[in-house]
Formats: C-alpha cells, structure tokens, sequence
C-alpha cells in the first residue's frame, strides 16, 4: 500500500496522470527481473485500462 501512495505522490509531483505512469513502467510478459525470477503473464495493464475506462477517470481527473 504504501508503495502505491509514493506512486501517486511521484506522479503527481511530475505532473503525470498516476494510471498512464503506471501503465508506462509495466513488465512484459515472458521477461525476467533483475533478480532472475521469470515473469510469465502480465495481466496488469488489461486491468488498469479497464478500471480507467469503467471508472470514467480520463474526464474525473486531470494532471495537465
């Protein structure tokens, strides 16, 4: 949780709309972490672009 509020603080404070700054830093499918642990499905984005379009966040909120 408090990853996400420091998320918002950093979009916010960069002008950026928090959703599209999340979408942007996603993870591909199929790669591997710095860590070498393989990520083998990325169903985040598909989930951010829906909230966003079902939420009507595009017209509720503006960052510029």
């Amino acid at each position: 949780m408090r990853l996400e509020v420091h998320l918002d603080k950093i979009a916010e404070q960069l002008n950026l709309d928090p959703a599209e700054m999340r979408s942007r830093h996603l993870v591909k499918a199929n790669s591997v972490t710095a860590n070498y642990l393989r990520i083998g499905s990325m169903g985040l984005g598909a989930c951010i672009d829906k909230v966003v379009e079902g939420s009507d966040w595009k017209n509720k909120f503006s960052w510029k």
